[in-house]
C-alpha cells in the first residue's frame, strides 16, 4: 500500500514542480537575410524556424532550413549531391542581466556561432533587447543583427553578390512559469 501511496505521489507532486520552473517561450521569430547584387539588395525571409533560449544558462539555439530563402537558389548551385541547408546559430546570452534590468533598451554585441555544412563560424551580432512591461503579457523582443561571409558558406564563389551579407534574428521572449 505504501508503495501505491508513493506511485501516485509522484505521478501528482513531479509534473507540479516541473511546471513551477521558470521557462523562457519563443514567439513572432523572425530571419532575414539581405545581399547585395549589381548594387541592388535583395532580401529573403521566414518566420519557420526553431529558437531556444534557456532561461538558467542562456543557452542559445536557433535552426533554420536555409532551402527556400538563401539568396542563390539550389538549382544555380553546383553541386553534387543534395543536402538539406541548415543553419544552425549558437551560443550563450547574458540571461540574467538581460531578464532582470529595468532599462527598456538594452545593447549587447553577442559572438554567436553558425554552423553550417559541419563548418562552424563565429560571428558578432549586435542585439538591441526591448523590456515591455506592464502591458500584463511582459516580453523581452530581442533583435540582432550580424555581417558574415558568402564565400565562408559557399564554395564555388558568390554569383554575383558581394561577399558580405547581412543576416537578422529577432523574436519575442516570455517567461512562464515559476
Amino acid at each position: 500500500m505504501k508503495t501505491l501511496a508513493i506511485i501516485i505521489l509522484s505521478i501528482v507532486i513531479v509534473p507540479l514542480g516541473i511546471h513551477g520552473q521558470k521557462q523562457i517561450q519563443i514567439k513572432n521569430q523572425r530571419f532575414d537575410v539581405y545581399g547585395v547584387k549589381s548594387g541592388v539588395t535583395e532580401q529573403r525571409s521566414t518566420k519557420q524556424y526553431m529558437v531556444e533560449l534557456n532561461y538558467e544558462t542562456g543557452e542559445f539555439i536557433a535552426a533554420i532550413d536555409m532551402q527556400n530563402i538563401r539568396l542563390i537558389p539550389d538549382s544555380t548551385l553546383e553541386r553534387t549531391e543534395k543536402v538539406r541547408d541548415y543553419f544552425r546559430i549558437e551560443g550563450f546570452f547574458p540571461i540574467n542581466k538581460i531578464l532582470y534590468d529595468k532599462n527598456t533598451d538594452q545593447q549587447y554585441q553577442i559572438e554567436l556561432n553558425i554552423i553550417n555544412q559541419g563548418k562552424t563560424f563565429p560571428a558578432i551580432f549586435d542585439f538591441i533587447v526591448k523590456n515591455y512591461t506592464g502591458t500584463g503579457n511582459d516580453f523581452h523582443y530581442f533583435n540582432g543583427t550580424a555581417t558574415i561571409n558568402l564565400e565562408d558558406f559557399i564554395k564555388e564563389g558568390t554569383y554575383g553578390f558581394d561577399p558580405q551579407i547581412k543576416i537578422s534574428i529577432s523574436f519575442q521572449a516570455y517567461i512562464i512559469g515559476g
